[in-house]
């Protein structure tokens, strides 16, 4: 059967069915992947990352030693899968797809920390993503002092202290950093994170198409976010799906508390009739 929108959609429900900390991330993020590429097969790609978790537990022996099993996740997704960060055509949206990070070992921060969280999870490996904005960690659980993994920048392990300034740096000083920054977020944030990049490069490059999908998986994720409400009918509204774009935006104002566009929507939902 050829898979459509809706068999995708609701793929994607499942995949993110249940208690958070069970959601398989690669499995979500695979689903989330075949908004671009629909005939995707995810099985043997899930396959592929047992196979470097069986590599990874090898190699990182049988001890409770967190650093050294980071450091064995590291020389196996990095040194031997060859895993590097993008820098040129950073916004291609290639590099936020799971499986097309694989084929071509270029990602940026949150798809190749998926990477390592999934390939991790599958080693038994304690690892969580981080709330750092303009950035994205992963943190070693139960270690102390904390310890974090910048996947993107060659796995280099980090204290607190270096994660703070690292933003500072980033933010050139606009953001205050705090320590509550690296807490660990839960998997359907880290899902949500991934989205969002994903959204804006296709809104920047005019793509509603490929955005409305999108849209869609992010309201499963949370379905009381007034605001992706307004920007799925905004997108509809682009598209020519009049019908729809009225029921979103007329939701976006029913939502609570008039929103401050709330006189431009209504000139908009005037317009559609």
């Amino acid at each position: 059967m050829t898979p459509t929108p809706h068999t995708s959609i609701q793929e994607f429900r499942e995949a993110v069915a249940g208690p958070d900390e069970e959601i398989d991330l690669a499995r979500a993020a695979l689903v989330i992947e075949k908004v671009e590429y629909p005939q995707l097969d995810i099985e043997p790609v899930l396959r592929s990352l047992d196979a470097l978790a069986a590599r990874v537990w090898a190699r990182a022996g049988r001890e409770d030693d967190p650093p050294r099993q980071v450091m064995a996740l590291s020389s196996v997704v990095l040194e031997d899968l060859g895993m590097r960060g993008a820098e040129k055509n950073y916004y291609d949206p290639r590099n936020s797809f799971l499986n097309q990070v694989i084929e071509r070992k270029v990602g940026i921060p949150v798809s190749i920390s998926i990477l390592y969280l999934s390939v991790g999870a599958r080693a038994g490996i304690a690892l969580g993503g981080t709330a750092m904005p303009m950035h994205f960690l992963v943190r070693v659980l139960g270690t102390k002092p904390p310890l974090f993994v910048d996947c993107y920048n060659k796995g280099k392990l980090l204290g607190e202290q270096e994660c703070l300034e690292a933003l500072r740096r980033l933010s050139k000083g606009r953001i205050e950093a705090r320590g509550e920054m690296l807490e660990v977020i839960p998997n359907r944030v880290v899902l949500t994170r991934l989205m969002t990049n994903l959204k804006m490069i296709y809104f920047n490059t005019m793509k509603f198409d490929k955005a409305l999908p999108i849209l869609d998986r992010l309201l499963v994720l949370s379905p009381e976010e007034s605001s992706l409400l307004r920007e799925r009918g905004l997108v509809r509204y682009r598209l020519g799906q009049a019908d729809l774009a009225r029921e979103d935006l007329t939701g976006y104002l029913d939502g609570g508390e008039e929103p401050a566009d709330a006189r431009a929507i209504r000139k908009l939902l005037r317009r559609l009739g």
